[in-house]
């Protein structure tokens, strides 16, 4: 697992509050079942992810307005197969809370954004060792 992606498994009921550590950002791409096949009880019950999170926006007279916001993330029924993609991005300033709601535990999976200073960094070292490979592949 790189130091930038993100996984943690919320039981039903519970409330975690996401720790960004020192990042900026986090992209929570989707949400998987903690079991490898669904159990037969389950299938065709709802289950959803809570995000409860402070926006920070202007009004019309350019002043700042914050609003405390609780909101489904994922609304889906389970079954084999069930998509259960988030794909959304949150700010570390918006204290973002999840909770699962629904008869199983979910792990949600995701990644934190690294500042543009560093992911340059990160994408000149990846292209390094992609030409180190070229030219050994070459010998």
């Amino acid at each position: 697992m790189s130091d930038t992606a993100f996984e943690c498994v919320i039981q039903p009921g519970e409330t975690q509050t996401i720790d960004f550590k020192e990042f900026e950002t986090l992209v929570i791409s989707y949400a998987e079942l903690t079991q490898e096949k669904l159990p037969d009880e389950l299938k065709g019950k709802e289950i959803s992810i809570i995000a409860s999170y402070t926006d920070v926006s202007l009004d019309d007279n350019g002043k700042e307005v914050t609003e405390n916001i609780t909101k489904p993330i994922l609304e889906a029924t389970l079954e084999e197969g069930a998509d259960l993609t988030i794909d959304l991005v949150f700010e570390s300033e918006m204290n973002l809370t999840l909770k699962v709601e629904g008869p199983t535990p979910l792990k949600i999976i995701g990644e934190f954004a690294v500042s543009g200073e560093e992911e340059e960094e990160e994408e000149e070292a990846k292209e390094e060792n992609e030409k180190e490979e070229a030219n050994e592949e070459e010998e």
